[in-house]
This record gives C-alpha cells, sequence and structure tokens, in this order.
C-alpha cells in the first residue's frame, strides 16, 4: 500500500490597513434659493378648417359642337433631306491565322485485360433437417 502525505494546513489573512478607513459621509445637495418655477402646458394650435366653398358655376360649353369645327389649313410638310449614301468595304483581315491542326486523342498505355473465364458454379444446397 502506498502512502500519501499531504501538507499541514495553513491559514493566512491578508494584512491589517496602516491608515485608518475613511467615514461614511452623507451629503444631500444644496436646496435652490428660489421656489420651483411653474410648469408651461402649451398645446398646439388646432388646424384651421379651411373647407373650399362650394362653386355652383356650370362650365362654358360652345354654340356648336366641337366636331362641327372644320379646317381649311394643309398639315406643315418639312422637307427632310435623304441620308448621304455611303458604301464601307468590310474590313480585310491583316494579321495571318495559324494553320488549323487536326489532332487524334493520345491512345492509352495500358494494354486491356482479359475478361475472366465464365462460371457454371451454383450455390451450395442446404441439407434438411431429418425429423
Amino acid at each position: 500500500m502506498l502512502t500519501v502525505l499531504c501538507p499541514a494546513a495553513t491559514t493566512t489573512f491578508p494584512p491589517a490597513p496602516t491608515v485608518p478607513l475613511p467615514t461614511a459621509t452623507l451629503t444631500a445637495p444644496a436646496l435652490p434659493p428660489v421656489a420651483v418655477p411653474d410648469t408651461i402646458d402649451t398645446a398646439p394650435d388646432a388646424p384651421a378648417l379651411d373647407v373650399p366653398e362650394a362653386k355652383l358655376n356650370e362650365p362654358l360649353t360652345p354654340v356648336v359642337p366641337a366636331s362641327a369645327d372644320f379646317s381649311t389649313k394643309l398639315p406643315l410638310l418639312v422637307a427632310v433631306p435623304d441620308p448621304v449614301a455611303t458604301v464601307i468595304e468590310p474590313p480585310v483581315d491583316v494579321a495571318p491565322t495559324p494553320p488549323t491542326t487536326d489532332t487524334a486523342p493520345p491512345v492509352p498505355a495500358v494494354t486491356p485485360l482479359p475478361l475472366p473465364a465464365l462460371s457454371d458454379n451454383e450455390p451450395p444446397v442446404p441439407v434438411a433437417a431429418e425429423d
């Protein structure tokens, strides 16, 4: 059996202060030299009721309907010039194009293995338990 030794128990307190603690002092704020001012309660002004007056005037109607007015003037014809015809040839390729190449994909370096031989093995038949 193994014996474990434990150190002796010690209790250590913090050192005592060298200066005495300050005394608790309760200081209330000084009172105002005058009385509290009156509160001001100002409600917003009520909106003005601007209601339009009722107008009873009928719109002016012409004596002759507008469809009966005929116009004898022709519309103004504005001469629009035709655009200037310009012939622009298509651009010519200045830079030579590289020749076309037709490269077949690489042939695999591994030769395929032959397929395994077919087997005609049937699974074993379970042995029936005799009564």
